[in-house]
C-alpha cells in the first residue's frame, strides 16, 4: 500500500523558493534566529561554532558527499532537515578539531541548510561549499537534546494526551503538529507504516519542509509534524491531508 506518485504531481510542479539569506543573529557570534527560534527552551548552545573551511574538491552528490581538504577528507551524509552530518574524518584536514565526526553542518556563509532536504539541500550545499566558506556547526547530540526539550514542551502543552483533535501551530508558523489519535501510528502494520514514512519523505522533499512521525513514549498520542518555512508548511499541510486520507486517517480539513 503506497500513495501513487501522481497524487503528489501538483507538488512536483510547484516552484520552490529558497530560505532567506542573512537570518538575524540572536547574540553576536551565537546561533541565528532560524535555529534558535525552533528551540526556545534550549537557552545555551554549548557546541555552536563556526570555521572557515579549506575545500580542495568535492566528491559525490545527494545523500553521500565528501569534501577534500589538504591531506584529509570529510565524509558527509545528508539528514532530514538538519543539514549534512560528518560521518568520518580521514587523514589530517586543517579544520578537523571543528569538523569532528558527529558534527552537523547547519549553514554555509549564513545561508541555512537547516530545514532543507532532498534536492534543495543538495543544491544549496553544492553551490555554497567553496574554498574559504564559513560553515556553521553544532554537535548532532546537542541538537538531539534540543529536540527532546522542544518535544517535551509540546507534550506538556498537550496536557498529558487528553483528547486531541486540533492541530497545533507554533507562534512563528514554522512548526505544525497534527495529532492522529491514541497509538494511531504505532498500531499500523510494519509495511504500511514504512510506506507512509516513504510518502512523507517524498512530500517533504517536494514541498521543501521536514515531515516526520512523532510517537513519544511519554504519551499515547501519535502525530505528524511539519517543520520549515511558514508558507511551505501551510502548503504542505494541504498535501498532507491527501496522504493521510489515503491511509485511512480522517484529520480535520486544513483551514
Amino acid at each position: 500500500l503506497k500513495l501513487a506518485s501522481g497524487g503528489l504531481g501538483q507538488l512536483r510542479a510547484m516552484k520552490r523558493k529558497r530560505p532567506e539569506e542573512g537570518a538575524p543573529i540572536v547574540e553576536e557570534g551565537g546561533p541565528p534566529a532560524w535555529l534558535t527560534g525552533q528551540f526556545p527552551e534550549h537557552a545555551h548552545w554549548k557546541t555552536w561554532r563556526t570555521c572557515k573551511l579549506r575545500v580542495d574538491g568535492k566528491l559525490g552528490s545527494g545523500e553521500k558527499r565528501a569534501v577534500l581538504s589538504a591531506s584529509g577528507m570529510y565524509r558527509l551524509e545528508a539528514t532530514q532537515g538538519n543539514g549534512y552530518k560528518v560521518v568520518t574524518v580521514q587523514g589530517n584536514p586543517p579544520q578537523k578539531d571543528d569538523l569532528q565526526a558527529g558534527s552537523l553542518i547547519l549553514g554555509i556563509d549564513g545561508f541555512p541548510l537547516f530545514g532543507l532536504s532532498g534536492s534543495d539541500l543538495d543544491d544549496a550545499f553544492g553551490k555554497r561549499m567553496l574554498d574559504g566558506s564559513q560553515v556553521q556547526l553544532i554537535d548532532a547530540q546537542e541538537l538531539r537534546e534540543a529536540e527532546v526539550e522542544r518535544d517535551g514542551e509540546d507534550e506538556a502543552e498537550l496536557k498529558g494526551g487528553a483528547a486531541l483533535a486540533k492541530e497545533e501551530v507554533s507562534g512563528d508558523g514554522r512548526l505544525l503538529v497534527l495529532p492522529l489519535g491514541d497509538r494511531a501510528l504505532r498500531s499500523l502494520r510494519e509495511d504500511t507504516r514504512a510506506d507512509l514514512e516513504g510518502d512523507l519523505k517524498e512530500l517533504g522533499n517536494e514541498s521543501g519542509v521536514v515531515a516526520e512521525l512523532r510517537c513519544p513514549e511519554a504519551l499515547g498520542i501519535d502525530s505528524i509534524a511539519l517543520r520549515g518555512d511558514p508558507e511551505k508548511v501551510r502548503a504542505a499541510r494541504q498535501d498532507l491531508q491527501e496522504v493521510l486520507e489515503f491511509y485511512g486517517f480522517r484529520p480535520p480539513k486544513p483551514c
